[in-house]
């Protein structure tokens, strides 16, 4: 199954809504509310991981992302959660929930970020969400997903960063070097409303497309291969 977790606000879940619509026996929709817990998060995520079983694929439509520019490879995040309750960063990125570099030692003869709280402090908050975010990554390894898509901003420019999760993951993990945008349309014919919500990069408006191709951007994923960046196993 794809399986798409949308949060419940902004018009993305009523584009996910018309991306199921289109091969419903092979797609579903799972929500996540807008204000929600690390933990609910958590939960959430290994059940749309589950619901998309092996050779499936989970398609995160929750939040916001980050990458190139100023910052490094190893440098940015995104949000498997809205409102940044569940950021996942790469080295150094602040306000994130976890630095996914965080067991990688400095050198061979340095203790990693994780072995020194192991040792020195195991109360630490660092510590435990780290633990929540290697259940995540179990619920991958277990039900074996072959892909994973972040509908997030630019984090496809950071590439070594997410080679670093697909890898912790075990899944291909395909993102996007441009902004993501939803772009909703409002259309009145004879008194009658109708909404159409389009999925596209921000270097491909939808509204200058003609209107047999707008069925895509409402239906289906961005198809930009020079825009997207995949990695993971097999793919190192």
């Amino acid at each position: 199954m794809d399986v798409v977790l949308s949060v419940s606000a902004g018009g993305w879940n009523r584009w996910g809504e018309r991306f199921v619509k289109r091969q419903p026996l092979s797609r579903i929709q799972h929500l996540i509310p807008a204000a929600v817990t690390a933990e609910a998060a958590k939960l959430a995520i290994i059940k749309a991981v589950t619901a998309a079983g092996a050779g499936g694929r989970v398609i995160m439509n929750v939040g916001h992302g980050a990458g190139g520019g100023p910052l490094l490879p190893t440098e940015g995040s995104f949000e498997m959660a809205p409102g940044g309750t569940l950021r996942i960063g790469g080295r150094g990125v602040q306000n994130c929930f976890v630095d996914v570099f965080y067991d990688v030692k400095p050198s061979a003869v340095a203790l990693s970020d994780l072995e020194f709280d192991q040792k020195n402090n195991p109360t630490s908050q660092r510590l435990a969400h780290w633990q929540l975010y290697q259940e995540i990554a179990a619920a991958f390894k277990k039900t074996k997903p072959r892909e994973l898509i972040l509908l997030t901003c630019r984090v496809g420019n950071a590439t070594e960063f997410l080679r670093k999760v697909a890898n912790d993951w075990g899944v291909v993990i395909t993102a996007y070097r441009q902004r993501v945008a939803l772009t909703e349309d409002v259309v009145t014919s004879a008194g009658k409303i109708t909404r159409h919500f389009y999925l596209h990069l921000e270097n491909d408006n939808p509204l200058t497309k003609l209107a047999a191709d707008l069925v895509i951007y409402e239906e289906e994923i961005p198809l930009s291969s020079k825009d997207t960046f995949r990695v993971g196993p097999p793919l190192n």
